[in-house]
């Protein structure tokens, strides 16, 4: 099990732009993977997995700044022979 722990610090606007800075925030992410029987292999993915309002600033274009994904579940099974 893997467990990656990712803090965004404080993003500034630029002079000209009025907008609020956005605040600092966390992404937690996490991949579990199971290779015990033989030729398989399981794996469960989760991303942003406490739903995050994550947004990454961007120009005045664009007035609430563009949103990262939100929670998200992958799973994988990989067969080897």
């Amino acid at each position: 099990m893997n467990i990656q722990n990712n803090w965004i610090g404080k993003q500034h606007r630029e002079h000209v732009d009025l907008r609020a800075n956005i605040s600092p925030y966390v992404i937690i992410d996490f991949n579990l993977i199971n290779n015990t029987l033989t030729h398989w292999q399981f794996s469960l993915y989760g991303r942003n997995i406490f739903d995050t309002d994550a947004r990454d600033a961007e120009d005045s274009d664009l007035p609430k700044d563009l949103p990262l994904q939100g929670r998200s579940f992958y799973l994988e099974a990989q067969y080897s022979f």
